[in-house]
């Protein structure tokens, strides 16, 4: 099938990024009269102009950064989230956006430019036209519209995940040192946007020795092992400052041994359970300090799991539904243009995308370089609580993949219409 014209790829292109922006910015006045609603029906105290706790804590931590105060929360945690965004929301603060509508705004944007990077990266992995079909698809997913209009982690981490899969695919494209040290600042640069990212380093090095096992397993390791030393290079100024404040080892943040207890524990039912939970005694926050609560629910989680077998594997069940839920798990997101919204998109960017798979399954290094972060996101949101926004950034490669099935089905369409006329 040829490929579309590089004029007419750009006149696409340019109405993709116009109707990306203006979906967004719609989106941001639609959440500005969600909170102008929730607000209304609380007292002054208890208003604020964001949806979510997150977006208050990220806030709080945001604030006291512009102001030369650290990367503390107003209860005084020095590494309860991984900084990116905290840092990209205080820049912002800094040069003058200081309202959640300015943020609103400017993440429109990002998330625009997410459009732009998921059509390049299209275009370098499948060529014009599909990069074309991932553009539209991404411009009008309404996840992706939705989360840019909240001050919330997950439109950068769309950018984070984009850069994770261009830079590793370079490295596929030529297995080489150098190449390995840039994706492993990339995969370091995405895990200080999420913790959760942290794993992506080892699930990348894993799929690096499949598909290059021809080379050998010593350039593989040593490859490899430089992909690991740049991860670890972005990590470890972090590392050292958590070491200062806390005076612990503490590579990603302290949330990871709340979540895990919040996740595991009698309490849990595979979502988020804040204030459902009874800590164990003696992991109060007046009783231990930010480093050892985090490693006391730690081990207070992994006993549990080890005790209750069965329930861990039902509720790691529960957790998977949840983030692969083809409509939304929040009760209040159950009304009926939002479900519909959801099963018109997401069903067939996942339909789409399992029949690039399987069309491609015996050229499968290129394509199945996309899988990774999907794999490693649904096993991993497996053992911790699930949600549908845990799965919002790596949908980007999903949408790469739908483009590379209409590909492979307008082919099998153009193939079968050349044998009709043959007949």
């Amino acid at each position: 099938m040829r490929d579309l014209s590089p004029s007419r790829t750009r006149w696409w292109l340019a109405l993709i990024l116009i109707a990306a922006l203006t979906a967004r910015l719609l989106a941001g006045l639609y959440v500005e009269r969600q909170v102008a609603a929730r607000n209304a029906r609380l007292p002054v105290k208890a208003q604020a102009p964001f949806l979510f706790p997150d977006s208050v804590n990220m806030h709080n931590m945001a604030t006291n950064l512009a102001r030369g105060l650290g990367h503390r929360d107003a209860t005084g945690r020095w590494a309860w989230r991984m900084p990116a965004y905290q840092a990209f929301l205080a820049l912002l603060y800094t040069v003058g956006f200081e309202s959640a509508h300015s943020v609103r705004a400017v993440q429109a944007v990002l998330d625009t430019l997410n459009v732009l990077l998921i059509f390049l990266l299209g275009m370098r992995m499948f060529g014009r036209r599909p990069a074309l079909y991932a553009a539209g698809m991404a411009a009008v997913y309404p996840f992706f519209v939705y989360f840019s209009a909240l001050v919330l982690s997950e439109t950068l981490a769309v950018t984070a995940i984009l850069g994770v899969a261009y830079t590793q695919r370079r490295l596929l494209e030529r297995f080489c040192a150098h190449r390995a040290l840039l994706a492993g600042l990339v995969l370091g640069a995405a895990t200080l946007v999420k913790a959760s990212f942290a794993g992506l380093v080892v699930a990348f090095g894993l799929y690096h020795f499949i598909a290059r096992a021809r080379l050998g397993w010593r350039h593989c390791g040593l490859v490899c092992g430089v992909l690991l030393v740049g991860w670890a290079v972005v990590l470890a100024p972090w590392t050292i400052r958590n070491w200062v404040h806390l005076d612990a080892f503490v590579p990603l943040s302290t949330m990871g041994g709340y979540t895990l207890y919040e996740s595991n524990s009698a309490f849990s039912d595979g979502g988020p359970n804040m204030g459902k939970i009874v800590f164990p005694p003696g992991t109060g926050t007046d009783d231990l300090s930010e480093a050892p609560r985090d490693r006391a629910l730690r081990e207070a989680a992994l006993d549990w799991i080890r005790a209750h077998p069965g329930q861990f594997l039902r509720t790691s069940l529960r957790s998977f539904l949840r983030t692969w839920n083809v409509i939304p798990n929040y009760a209040q997101a159950r009304t009926w243009p939002k479900i519909l919204a959801s099963l018109l998109s997401y069903v067939p960017v996942m339909a789409l995308g399992l029949y690039a798979l399987w069309r491609t399954r015996r050229a499968w290094r290129a394509t199945w370089l996309l899988v990774v972060p999907v794999v490693y996101v649904a096993l991993l949101h497996s053992v911790f609580m699930g949600s549908v926004r845990y799965r919002v950034p790596v949908m980007t490669c999903m949408i790469l993949l739908a483009a590379r099935g209409i590909q492979l089905l307008r082919a099998e369409e153009r193939r079968d219409e050349l044998s009709d006329r043959a007949l």
